[in-house]
């Protein structure tokens, strides 16, 4: 059979016929029948019928084109899939299809259009084709890609982690800034994995919230910590809103979570400080004050209360010219209006202030003016008319900052000091004229102790004399008994020179400039025991060299030669051994002169450097009692000490110290 109709036929053998031409007539699918005419042909496929959406779909006028080849009424369909003409052939002569070739797409270059074709087997070696315009639809599914693209593109670009969820609160999508953020992967942070990365204290909190938001479908705003996997915590702020479809109802949330680590440092570090001030202000051991420029109290701390003897709410409803005498308020009020003018940044001063029960009390202020970004005067024309430049507008005085210290008690030092130093003037002075007093007597003393000696020695050399003239002109007439007497006179004659030479040399101690030299120990020791000449029966024992040092050297002869002649002179036997001992101390030598005499009752120990002291009647030893006496007087001169330790029959040992001075390699 030859169809040769244009238009789909309409039958009329029914209610039902007529129902069915109307729907096809009328579909918005565009259809076609085609006929194979020569079964082994393809191209033989020729247009028998088409609905009117068929012209108006695929934009190609089948009305003139009846019995035309597909291949002609639709080149653009058959090029771009050359085995669709194939395809639909075999379905004219079969009158199946295979299901995964039911529908194929086309575009054309004329009518810029993107089409799907449905295929349908029809009887009598036909087959149907439906034609549907998918351009909008395919323009739409692009330009959603091409949303996808930007929002996925300013998703990664945005400096905030963002997630979407699906309408029970569920993670379904976070960009790599929220991975970032929260230190978790992309998979970790799917459905509510993303909770176990939320700061443990915080976790409940935001759980719950999270939850109660979704159940009221309300917008989600939180702060909220998460602790990332090296222990880092970091701050949030998280905000979700609901996602609606047309029909107003919740289909998800889209919501971003941003750092603010840095600001809550910010705050915690601002906290801090504000607690720390607070703390130095209430805490201080020094009155602080906030002051108005008319004087009166803003803020004040218990110190100043307690400085001021008031409660903190009397002295808030004072002034400071209320606790000021009168005679500081005029400097005081030119002081404050430097502050606050500007001419001054800080000021020092110390003054009174009256307390509550009175009395008054002596302080030391230090105030500085604490400025504003902004002007007291918010009025733009107050601050344009202003004459300051605009960089000095935008800083005006509030207040002053004082910090106010009690200093009753150094004012009470200070006068003490003043009444001090006072005496200490007269003191002085009369220490001056004492001391020119002193010298005085001194220089008399010396020239006394001189006549004295010379006077004094001149008859004791004119009795020696005389004793020896007599006994020279007596010759063999003088009885022996008097030439005993002569002899223990002139004794007694030598014995009161020595002790007029010891007294002087006494009275000369610690008067007489002595040099210091650089002195060997071992050298000077040597040195004395030379000019000792001690019986050859006495052992002197040497210690080992010691490091030459710088002292005064006469001295310290003077010393030693005393004290080791006084070992051999008081020595019981005629032979016998003298031990020398030095030990460095921190800034002293420590010597040491012992002996294996008779030794030396204890009892008899503190009188052994007494002047004119002697163990042994004068009669049976010739000592002056000066010798020790002129040894200790010299060792304390120099700020050293000279003492001894002995037993009977244990022989003595005599320390002294000396001090030390610049050391030198020997």
């Amino acid at each position: 059979m030859q169809p040769n109709y244009r238009d789909l036929p309409s039958p009329h053998d029914g209610g039902a016929m007529d129902l069915c031409s109307d729907v096809v007539r009328n579909i918005q699918l565009g259809l076609t029948i085609w006929h194979l005419a020569e079964p082994n042909d393809p191209t033989s496929l020729e247009l028998v019928a088409f609905n009117p959406a068929a012209v108006h779909v695929t934009g190609v006028p089948l009305n003139q084109r009846v019995g035309d080849r597909l291949i002609d009424c639709f080149p653009d369909l058959v090029q771009q899939d050359p085995t669709l003409l194939n395809h639909y052939a075999a379905i004219a002569g079969t009158g199946r299809i295979s299901s995964h070739r039911a529908e194929s797409y086309y575009s054309t270059a004329t009518t810029v259009g993107i089409y799907r074709v449905q295929v349908f087997p029809l009887p009598r070696q036909c087959v149907g084709l439906g034609f549907e315009d998918m351009t909008e639809h395919r323009l739409m599914e692009q330009s959603l890609r091409e949303s996808d693209r930007r929002y996925e593109t300013l998703a990664q670009l945005l400096p905030v982690g963002i997630f979407r969820t699906d309408h029970e609160g569920n993670r379904l999508y976070v960009n790599q800034r929220w991975c970032a953020i929260t230190g978790i992967h992309t998979p970790e942070a799917s459905g509510s994995q993303w909770a176990e990365a939320l700061h443990p204290t915080d976790r409940d909190r935001v759980v719950a919230e999270w939850q109660r938001s979704v159940q009221a479908q309300e917008s989600f705003q939180l702060e909220y910590r998460f602790l990332r996997a090296d222990q880092t915590v970091t701050w949030v702020l998280g905000q979700a809103v609901p996602q609606t479809n047309e029909a107003g109802e919740v289909v998800g949330y889209i919501g971003t979570i941003t750092d603010i680590s840095d600001r809550k440092q910010a705050e915690l570090a601002l906290k801090d400080s504000e607690e720390r001030f607070r703390a130095t202000f209430e805490q201080a051991a020094v009155g602080i004050a906030h002051v108005s420029r008319q004087g009166q109290w803003l803020r004040v701390n218990q110190t100043l209360c307690n400085i001021l003897g008031y409660s903190r709410e009397e002295l808030m409803a004072l002034r400071y010219q209320d606790v000021t005498p009168p005679e500081y308020l005029e400097c005081d009020r030119q002081i404050v209006d430097q502050l606050f003018q500007g001419e001054a940044e800080t000021c020092n001063l110390e003054k009174e202030y009256v307390r509550r029960d009175g009395s008054r009390i002596w302080v030391k202020i230090t105030a500085s003016a604490v400025r504003s970004a902004y002007p007291a005067d918010v009025s733009i024309q107050a601050w344009l008319q202003s004459p300051l430049d605009n960089d000095d507008r935008t800083e005006q005085v509030q207040y002053l900052l004082a910090v106010i210290e009690d200093i009753s008690e150094r004012k009470r030092s200070e006068i003490a000091l003043r009444e001090r130093a006072e005496e200490l003037t007269y003191i002085n002075a009369l220490l001056s004229r004492t001391t020119a007093l002193l010298k005085h007597r001194n220089e008399e003393l010396d020239q006394f102790a001189y006549v004295s000696s010379h006077d004094l020695k001149a008859p004791l050399r004119a009795i020696a004399n005389l004793s020896e003239w007599i006994e020279e002109d007596l010759g063999d007439k003088l009885p022996p008994e008097n030439q005993r007497q002569m002899q223990l006179l002139r004794g007694r004659v030598h014995r009161m020179e020595a002790l007029i030479n010891g007294l002087l040399e006494y009275s000369r101690v610690g008067r007489i400039e002595i040099q210091e030299e650089t002195i060997d120990l071992n050298d000077l020791l040597l040195e004395v025991i030379d000019l000792l000449d001690p019986p050859p029966a006495f052992i002197l024992h040497l210690p080992p060299p010691v490091p030459t040092f710088t002292t005064k050297r006469l001295l310290l002869r003077q010393v030693l030669a005393n004290l080791i002649s006084n070992a051999i002179q008081h020595h019981h036997h005629d032979h016998g051994n003298i031990f020398i001992h030095i030990k460095e101390l921190e800034t002293t030598y420590e010597f040491a002169i012992a002996d294996d005499g008779p030794g030396i009752d204890p009892k008899y120990h503190s009188k052994i450097f007494t002047i004119f002291q002697t163990l042994k009647s004068r009669d049976v030893n010739e000592s002056t009692g000066i010798g020790l006496a002129i040894v200790k007087k010299i060792i304390e001169a120099e700020g050293c000490s000279i003492w001894l330790k002995s037993q009977e029959q244990e022989g003595c040992t005599i320390y002294f110290t000396w001090p030390k001075a610049i050391l030198r390699p020997s």
